[in-house]
């Protein structure tokens, strides 16, 4: 009996693993975590980072979810819409705060498990950092922000951060509504701006093969961020301009933004590239997504990959909140739009494309590990798809299930293996994804909550403020360093996938599925075009997966229960 029972345990382990993800534990903060906030695991895999609606930053620690500490710049501290961004060396990072008078500000830590390292504070400003400030591949950090309703781009030195960081950039939609011509040579004209001046959250390529903008040129290797007009919810209006910065290299004039191009659209979530620089991919509003797919298109020409969606409105801007990711060898693209649906599609023109249906909007972004696709719908039921198909490997909870909703960004490991989110009302959960064995045994109940009160808070009186000066511009370039790749619930009456039965494997990535009966159309004009289109977006079949991990594990399940008996 024990023998046989010790089989039986083997084979649950191996069909939770094979079939579902394996929670580890789940544990509370206390705090709220709505879009913009986000669920980071550090690279060295040692801490995972959370950043919530109340201002606080939360440490735990990633094996059990103990709680490490817990942080908050001032006591006046009120709201965080931002994740966390490393420096290229996974030493450092940075976050943005906003504080009770109305001012924001960026945040510089030392990553440590020990205790909060805090390390620098940017310049207070009236208004809202937009998404997550970005670390370049070198000392830099990039941001936009809303400043009494206007689009701001600044960039920070943080070489030597002994009297605060230095001040190196800074331009707003102002600057180049009244100047005129920049840099990259076009004309802001005010009367082709309908959306919002606030702008979107940066994207960022580090060290790209060149800038792939008007003035980018083959032996710019310097970090390349790309940002457009933010969209708003509530507004017809989505015409406005995209843009660039690439500081220039050394030896030549100092780097100013580029205006890249007009667009019919507006934003909320930033673009992604490849690592090379050679592509570049924007969800867009009006329910769509637009390429520049062709290694000879300058980013300052027209997206030649444009797909919208016939079943989603598109009289008004629709902006998506989800930020796209692209396969381990870029050659797809996942996104979703602002219906209960997840798309993907190759990066060229004319290639294979699925859509299928969750049980509500996606707002956390999307993430890609190996050849599986991990997404959470906001009414928090996480789903892992086959890359290549779009089928649907497992969800969880089950669609019909009441669920926490998920807002805030997730993490997976470096190696493959675990998921990390957060709930809205605060459950930090911990799920293994993959076959990496747990290191302890896993709890599905709230164990430990954080104290109300952050136990850290920034020195009193903070460190020296940068200076506020004019800011110089610097031709450094940034010390080349690997890539380090970082990505509303409304009802649906459309059927919501179920998991498949059954053992599934980590699928290969390849033309494997077929794709749905004209889920999209793809347009390759240069112009955009408004009119939309009838067709629906259908779902792919969602059968069983190919025998492979979760199959052989089960098949020496059985070998043991044999052996055993």
């Amino acid at each position: 009996m024990v023998r046989f029972a010790s089989a039986l345990f083997l084979l649950h382990l191996v069909c939770d693993v094979a079939g579902q993800p394996l929670p580890q534990w789940s544990k509370s903060t206390g705090a709220t975590h709505g879009v913009g906030t986000a669920a980071t695991i550090s690279p060295d895999d040692n801490v995972l980072y959370i950043t919530s609606d109340n201002g606080v930053l939360y440490a735990m620690n990633p094996t059990n979810g103990d709680k490490l500490y817990d942080y908050k710049y001032t006591s006046n501290t009120i709201s965080s819409t931002s994740g966390v961004s490393f420096s290229a060396d996974g030493t450092k990072f940075v976050f943005a705060v906003k504080k009770s008078d109305g001012t924001s500000q960026v945040i510089g830590m030392d990553h440590s498990a020990s205790g909060a390292g805090f390390k620098w504070e940017s310049m207070s400003f009236v208004g809202d950092v937009s998404g997550t400030p970005l670390y370049g591949s070198g000392d830099y950090v990039y941001f936009t922000s809303s400043r009494n309703g206007v689009g701001t781009f600044t960039v920070l030195d943080v070489t030597d951060t002994s009297a605060g960081p230095k001040l190196l950039h800074e331009e707003s939609f102002e600057n180049l509504a009244t100047n005129g011509l920049t840099l990259g040579g076009t004309f802001v004209d005010r009367s082709k701006v309908t959306a919002p001046t606030e702008w979107s959250p940066l994207g960022i390529v580090r060290n790209p093969t060149n800038g792939k903008h008007r003035f980018g040129g083959s032996d710019n290797s310097n970090d390349m961020v790309v940002w457009a007009h933010k969209a708003a919810a509530d507004s017809p209006n989505f015409d406005g301009y995209y843009y660039a910065y690439q500081m220039a290299p050394e030896g030549e004039d100092p780097t100013s933004i580029s205006v890249l191009s007009t667009g019919q659209w507006a934003t909320w979530a930033p673009p992604v590239f490849t690592k090379d620089g050679q592509k570049m991919f924007f969800c867009i509003s009006r329910a769509g997504m637009n390429g520049w797919t062709d290694a000879a298109l300058p980013y300052n020409q027209g997206a030649d990959l444009k797909m919208k969606f016939g079943n989603e409105a598109r009289t008004g801007p629709n902006p998506t909140l989800s930020t796209p990711a692209l396969s381990e060898d870029e050659d797809w693209i996942f996104y979703a739009t602002t219906k209960p649906q997840i798309h993907a599609s190759k990066t060229f023109v004319g290639g294979e494309s699925w859509s299928n249906t969750v049980a509500a909007v996606i707002d956390s972004g999307i993430k890609v590990s190996g050849s599986v696709v991990y997404a959470f719908a906001s009414s928090g039921h996480g789903y892992a798809f086959d890359a290549a198909s779009g089928n649907v490997t497992w969800t969880q909870p089950d669609p019909a299930d009441t669920a926490e909703g998920v807002k805030a960004d997730f993490s997976i490991s470096s190696d493959g293996s675990m998921l990390y989110f957060v709930g809205v009302n605060g459950a930090v959960s911990k799920w293994q994804i993959g076959d990496e064995p747990p290191t302890e045994a896993p709890t599905s109940a709230p164990t430990e909550s954080f104290s109300s009160e952050p136990s850290v808070f920034a020195s009193d009186p903070p460190s020296p403020m940068p200076t506020t000066s004019k800011p110089t511009t610097s031709t450094r370039k940034p010390t080349v360093s690997p890539v380090t790749e970082e990505p509303t619930s409304e009802p649906t009456s459309e059927p919501t996938v179920s998991p498949t039965s059954g053992p599934t494997s980590e699928p290969t990535f390849g033309p494997t599925g077929v794709p749905t009966d004209k889920p999209i159309e793809i347009e390759v004009q240069a112009e955009e075009t408004d009119a939309p289109t009838d067709s629906p977006v259908e779902s792919p079949d969602s059968g069983a997966a190919s025998f492979g991990f979760g199959g052989a594990l089960l098949a020496g399940a059985f070998w043991v229960m044999g052996v055993l008996a």
